[in-house]
């Protein structure tokens, strides 16, 4: 039986929206979720770590390949990883957050600077206090009396 055609002008809703729902080339359109990256801590990554190190040392052919397979890790993203492992250690593994790095006014690396420099000068009057403490130590034992304050002015 032949479809009714519609007379010029007239519009068929279910008609208009059926075709709006098919793309261009007439299949309807699905829509497929993007999927979620994934995240490693820093855990995982150093036990892939570790099975990549076992894998390699086994002299297997073929066990790294199958333990990125299994891990569902590229190549590229195992060498990254061991070279943050290598140069930073496991402070390295930690997730890092996306983007670029915050840019910083003069004031404010200044007042890092500043810190920075504070911290040392820190360290380094703890280490003279210390020295001190254990020159006192060694008076007292070699029993040699210490100058005072009072004559080494005068």
């Amino acid at each position: 039986m032949p479809k009714p055609t519609l007379m010029p002008g007239h519009v068929d809703e279910k008609a208009a929206t059926a075709e709006n729902r098919r793309g261009q080339i007439g299949a309807s359109l699905e829509t497929v979720v993007p999927g979620r990256r994934r995240r490693f801590c820093a855990a995982e990554k150093l036990r892939i770590l570790q099975a990549a190190e076992l894998a390699e040392a086994s002299g297997e052919r073929g066990a790294i390949g199958a333990l990125l397979r299994r891990e569902g890790i590229y190549a590229a993203q195992l060498s990254a990883w061991r070279k943050q492992f290598r140069e930073h250690g496991n402070s390295g593994l930690e997730p890092q957050k996306p983007g670029r790095k915050p840019t910083w006014s003069d004031d404010q690396r200044a007042l890092m600077a500043a810190n920075k420099r504070i911290a040392t000068l820190e360290k380094e009057l703890a280490l003279a206090s210390a020295l001190i403490e254990l020159q006192k130590k060694a008076h007292e034992l070699l029993k040699i009396a210490l100058p005072r304050l009072d004559e080494a002015c005068s």
